[in-house]
């Protein structure tokens, strides 16, 4: 097991460098800070957190709140996007001498208030517009970034995905082949009547590209599951036969969606258009590719982290607000629009 000895010979410091440089008490330059941390992350050295705690009364450990979504499908559990969310945070933390701990259960502020004295800072997800979290932890004047963006967010550190953009330009890309009737695939209504910020900007983003291409909008919203996405599109293609595309912000769903569509003899698609939004981990799961776009939710949380780190060390940050574009990802589930017989 390395040593802080160890560290300090393959940066070539003195041991108490390595120690002001963990606990911050002194100041290190940047240059050293980073042979410093490099050693720590080749020799897979773990500080004692108990110990440096003591000392400087911190512990080290930065918090990630990821309220766990409610299913009506069992127990609720990580996705694919929030655990390489996850992975994405706890390489900055590592990087930076810090220890990354989980917390599932942190939507209120009562839960936050106990975790404030166990972190020395939190990322906080699943944001809500209106969010109870975010006063607490100015009016305590706790270091805090958001993975998401309340309604009135001028006065904190924030990180957040462009949902807006992101579904308008997925109905963009869907337009530009001729469709002019598709579908949205929402996420849960009650995550949008709950006012969590992705889902209410997605849905933002599909009303203002309607508006702007003169559709009539059409939102379905179903579980997160496949069989739910499957069951959804036979209640969507009965009610809407003429549909010739879907827009989903619900990645799983989709899936499901696809699988229902040949049960209707629609080919996919020559006869019926999808675009979904995903990581591409999940994406190549699916078969075949679907055309998406790039969920970027590790870039989220890389950058929050990035800024939680920065204003812990005392570092100046280089912005407060950072707004993420999402990429499309060509896949083989969209194609020009094609005039189709329906069977009534």
């Amino acid at each position: 097991m390395a040593t802080i000895k160890d560290v300090a010979q393959l940066a070539g410091v003195s041991v108490s460098t390595v120690s002001h440089a963990l606990s911050g008490k002194r100041p290190v330059s940047d240059e050293t800070r980073a042979r410093i941390f490099q050693a720590i992350a080749e020799l897979g050295y773990q500080p004692s957190v108990t110990a440096q705690s003591l000392v400087t009364g911190r512990s080290r450990t930065v918090g990630i709140l990821f309220p766990l979504e409610d299913t009506r499908n069992g127990p609720a559990s990580l996705n694919t996007i929030q655990l390489e969310m996850i992975m994405a945070a706890n390489k900055v933390a590592q990087a930076n001498g810090y220890s990354l701990q989980l917390f599932t259960q942190a939507d209120d502020e009562a839960s936050v208030r106990a975790l404030c004295r166990v972190c020395d800072g939190l990322l906080v997800s699943m944001v809500r517009l209106h969010d109870e979290r975010v006063d607490y932890l100015l009016h305590e004047q706790y270091p805090f970034v958001m993975l998401g963006r309340p309604a009135q967010a001028d006065n904190v550190l924030w990180v957040d995905t462009d949902f807006e953009d992101m579904v308008f330009r997925q109905i963009s890309h869907l337009v530009e082949l001729g469709h002019r009737e598709i579908v949205f695939l929402d996420r849960p209504e009650r995550l949008f009547v709950e006012e969590l910020g992705y889902t209410v900007r997605a849905r933002q983003g599909y009303m203002q590209a309607c508006a702007a291409f003169g559709l009539t909008p059409i939102v379905y919203a179903c579980e997160v599951s496949v069989e739910d996405g499957r069951r959804a599109m036979h209640q969507i293609m009965d009610a809407h036969p003429t549909l010739t595309a879907l827009a989903a912000f619900n990645d799983v769903a989709a899936v499901g969606a696809y699988y229902a569509l040949p049960e209707r003899g629609l080919r996919v698609p020559e006869d019926f258009s999808m675009i979904t939004f995903t990581s591409p981990g999940f994406l190549q799961a699916t078969m075949p590719f679907m055309t998406a776009m790039n969920n970027t939710g590790s870039v989220v949380s890389r950058t929050a982290a990035e800024m939680l780190l920065a204003r812990l060390q005392g570092k100046p940050l280089e912005s407060t607000h950072v707004l993420i574009k999402s990429e499309l990802l060509p896949g083989q589930t969209t194609a020009p629009v094609r005039q189709r017989s329906v069977e009534g």
